[in-house]
């Protein structure tokens, strides 16, 4: 599962603040890093970590918020995908923990 959202800025010098909240359950078999990242077409602006102690479920929340200056009046899609690095097989459920994930972004007038 993903979450995206898309804005077009009216100015060229606004920028988007883009605030995230995620809910989930992880699994994994080994400690790892993992957490969250906002993509901004395409290309990560923020991470958000967290580890993960070994072979057990685990509710997975994460919140961010992020300034992002795109310099363009093109439509801008940003999208919240999760991570792990290092480990073996890692599961992530989002809204599996009673909760539900946002992503909410508004633009500011530069």
């Amino acid at each position: 599962n993903e979450l995206t959202v898309d804005i077009t800025p009216q100015s060229s010098s606004n920028k988007i603040l883009v605030m995230l909240s995620v809910s989930g359950m992880i699994y994994g078999t080994s400690t790892q890093d993992h957490g969250v990242i906002i993509k901004a077409n395409g290309t990560e602006i923020k991470r958000v970590n967290s580890y993960k102690a070994d072979n057990t479920w685990d509710a997975g929340n994460y919140s961010g918020v992020v300034l992002h200056s795109p310099s363009s009046t093109s439509q801008q899609s940003y999208t919240v995908w999760y991570f792990r690095d290092g480990g073996n097989a890692q599961d992530f459920r989002i809204n599996r923990s009673g909760g539900d994930s946002t992503i909410t972004v508004m633009e500011i007038a530069g």
